[in-house]
């Protein structure tokens, strides 16, 4: 992921180098770590959750074999 942010971050620092009068005042994207995260955290990770039954469960919070949660 730091990859792909240094990737983005340097491409966009290179095309508003290559601008005719220079960047100016433009700050190109991602002109942070965290503008990057905003943008991309959902692109990068999957958040996926389970309902459990907790009658498949055993005493010590072991599933019972061969269940799988929906």
């Amino acid at each position: 992921m730091i990859e792909r942010y240094r990737a983005a971050r340097d491409d966009g620092r290179a095309k508003a180098a290559a601008l005719d009068h220079g960047a100016g005042d433009y700050v190109p994207w991602p002109k942070s770590l965290s503008a990057y995260l905003l943008g991309e955290l959902r692109r990068e990770h999957e958040l996926r959750y389970f309902v459990l039954d907790h009658t498949q469960f055993d005493a010590k919070f072991q599933a019972k074999e061969g269940y799988q949660p929906l």
